[in-house]
């Protein structure tokens, strides 16, 4: 095969390798070496919610790629040791988005969002990761047409198996129906999450039975009728037309400050800076004022030396 951007031979296993997918690049609609891969995963850029690439090891055979370690999943948090706080889901839910809002604004659709594919790291921050399916939708392009047939997604509801991208709980209404989609697609999915995050499920049959429930007939578990501000903000997220969802930059900026814990802290850094620049400009003022009295001092031993010296003269 020939790279798309340096025009040199390359394996077929390069770009067919599953930790090759792992990594958001436009390898979909592009082909490319490891030489150019590694070149376009510099521009992608950083994000402290999204999975971190540390290293690459290439062999005959295969590409290892070493990411940093993350000991859990949110699908596994859910089933476990489920978040009761409200603060707690909203600051998972925050740190979701804020990832989500990086890769859209970097061009990138995930397209296949879901508990399983948020990392959970050391610290308790959420990690975006799984990038296998991931699309690059160029600022030009208004939306992707072209699915292609080499993937197959498991609908729990039927035997057989949909040709599709994705996984089907999650997966947006226009995807499953083969329509144009776009960055929206993700925030559907992003919806089933936050309906997730709030309702805790006591088997995996009656999770299943209830977000199908909720994507067929939109009717939202009982859990959200005494939660109405949630109940309102989900069903714009699950809206059948896309184009009526927020988009992630927007639920960034209007998300409760309390949600994302990296912009609490940066919050909290810039009112500390606030505070010790009040601080030094008081010190400051402070010595200038003792300063100013010195000097008061010397004019006025002046004044009564001056004085002095016109009584002697007298």
């Amino acid at each position: 095969m020939s790279c798309a951007l340096c025009s040199s031979e390359y394996s077929d296993w390069e770009c067919q390798s599953e930790n090759w997918k792992k990594i958001p690049t436009p390898l979909q609609p592009l082909s490319l070496c490891v030489n150019c891969f590694q070149k376009q995963l510099s521009a992608i850029g950083w994000n402290p919610f999204a999975i971190t690439y540390r290293h690459k090891k290439k062999t005959k055979q295969f590409l290892y790629i070493q990411m940093e370690y993350c000991p859990s999943n949110l699908a596994k948090l859910l089933r476990e040791k489920r978040p009761t706080d409200k603060h707690e889901i909203w600051r998972l839910f925050g740190q979701i988005v804020h990832g989500l809002e990086f890769m859209h604004r970097e061009g990138f659709v995930h397209r296949d969002l879901k508990p399983a594919n948020l990392l959970i790291d050391v610290y308790g921050e959420i990690k975006l990761t799984d990038f296998g399916l991931s699309r690059y939708l160029p600022q030009q392009q208004e939306s992707i047409e072209y699915i292609p047939d080499n993937f197959e997604m498991t609908n729990p509801s039927k035997k057989k198996n949909s040709v599709l991208y994705g996984t089907y709980l999650y997966t947006s209404p226009e995807m499953y129906n083969n329509s144009k989609y776009d960055f929206q697609t993700d925030i559907y999915s992003l919806g089933i999450i936050f309906v997730e995050l709030w309702c805790p499920f006591q088997t995996e049959m009656e999770r299943i039975a209830v977000l199908e429930n909720l994507r067929q007939h939109e009717i939202l578990p009982k859990q959200f009728d005494s939660l109405p501000m949630q109940s309102e903000f989900v069903r714009h997220l699950l809206h059948r037309n896309p184009h009526s969802r927020p988009k992630a930059a927007d639920l960034l900026r209007n998300l409760p400050t309390h949600s994302c814990s990296f912009c609490q802290t940066a919050q909290e850094i810039e009112i500390n800076q606030l505070k010790t620049e009040r601080r030094e400009r008081e010190a400051l003022i402070q010595a200038q004022q003792i300063e100013i009295m010195k000097l008061q001092h010397q004019v006025e031993a002046l004044k009564a030396q001056l004085l002095h010296r016109t009584y002697q003269s007298i």
